[in-house]
């Protein structure tokens, strides 16, 4: 019988295997990607083809290979779950293990290059930057940047960005738009070919913070490396990149009340009070340097991505679905339940804006309820009195 989800069944079955969280997101894009073109158990292998053959078209040998791969393992799943008469995916990356893949990247364009530089000298971060040449990297494959026209762009918008969710979709054309107004700014073109792109409107996302008694148990159980990255999350509302990058130097215990100096996105500082529970952490603090070291002989603090890969596997492991974003939503829903102050929870999140901070913090369910049930009961009341 066909499953309801079998892209949810699929992906529970590679977790089920250990296989790493950061693995199991991206199977899950490819896999979303090529649902919108139909239903993934009733694609044939001539459609396969021909989206494999779409994807070559566009971006890089290797990011082909390795979508070919995910989609190839999501069909032996299928057909050895009796989901699909056959492998639909069989033979779909032959042609590709005929194709060398490089194993370096050519030089960026000397306009991109110039426009990195440009973002630095704006102070923009590392991470941002990386963001914005990945997407203009693309958009050079299919055109030189600089040759690119108000067609091309409506072009790559409707077949390339067709399949990408509004979020990313959204980033790429701001990303797009940002270097060609730059370009116009000092005389590299005439004309900005991407006024024309439309900005898909952000969806309304409502919180989703982890249950106290799923917190609870992760917190309890949790072994002595993941442990402070739980609390800090839960207790300081710090992102997995805030947590890698905290050093002896930022715990301000000392001072009364003690805080952390957090170094959040942008390079934008923000201090945040240090719970009593924090304090009594029975792992010792280093006596100077970074919090959370790298275990594997090399210097510098532990990645963003190790917090978020290892905290994410270990909570899964514990059967519960919620992530470590999904603790930051829990530090905020409970801020604002005792403070009724978006403002405050926007300082101690860290977001520029308060819209941002509403997405985070949830509505108390049962003084919601208490509020709809006063104000529904008065219409009634001044109508039975009026017909009295």
């Amino acid at each position: 019988m066909t499953p309801g989800d079998p892209i949810g069944a699929h992906l529970a079955s590679l977790r089920a295997r250990g296989i790493a969280d950061s693995t199991v997101r991206a199977r899950r894009y490819r896999l979303l990607a090529l649902a919108r073109r139909g239903p993934l158990l009733d694609q044939d292998p001539a459609g396969l083809r021909a989206w494999r053959d779409e994807m070559a078209a566009t971006v890089q040998a290797c990011t082909v290979r390795t979508a070919v791969q995910h989609i190839c393992g999501f069909y032996r799943w299928a057909y050895a779950a009796g989901l699909v008469e056959r492998d639909h995916g069989e033979g779909l990356g032959d042609a590709l293990r005929r194709t060398p893949v490089p194993h370096r990247r050519g030089p960026d364009p000397a306009a991109l290059r110039r426009y990195t530089d440009h973002l630095r000298l704006r102070n923009f971060s590392e991470r941002t930057i990386m963001h914005r040449r990945y997407c203009l990297r693309a958009l050079d494959r299919r055109a030189p940047l600089l040759e690119h026209t108000a067609e091309t762009l409506g072009e790559w918008e409707l077949v390339t960005l067709a399949s990408c969710g509004p979020s990313a979709r959204r980033n790429a054309v701001y990303h797009a738009r940002g270097f060609y107004q730059w370009a116009v700014s000092v005389s590299l073109l005439q004309a900005d070919p991407s006024a024309a792109l439309s900005v898909p409107r952000s969806p309304r996302r409502l919180p989703r913070p982890m249950p106290e008694a799923d917190l609870h148990t992760a917190i309890v159980n949790a072994p002595p490396r993941i442990r402070p990255w739980l609390m800090l999350a839960a207790l300081g509302g710090l992102r997995c990149c805030e947590i890698a990058c905290l050093r002896r130097e930022d715990v301000l215990n000392s001072q009364a009340p003690p805080a952390l100096l957090v170094h959040g996105k942008g390079d934008k500082e923000r201090v945040v009070p240090l719970p009593a529970q924090l304090l009594h952490e029975p792992t010792p603090l280093p006596r100077a340097g970074w919090l959370f070291a790298r275990l594997d002989g090399r210097s510098g603090p532990v990645s963003a991505a190790i917090v978020s890969e290892q905290c994410n596997r270990y909570l899964h492991s514990m059967a519960i679905t919620h992530n470590m974003h999904s603790i930051r939503h829990r530090a905020a829903t409970a801020w604002y339940a005792e403070s009724r102050d978006l403002r405050l929870v926007q300082e101690l999140l860290g977001h520029a804006s308060p819209e941002t901070t509403a997405g985070y913090a949830a509505l108390v369910p049962g003084e919601a309820a208490d509020v709809v049930g006063r104000v529904a009961a008065r219409p009634f009341g001044l109508a039975a009195r009026r017909l009295a």
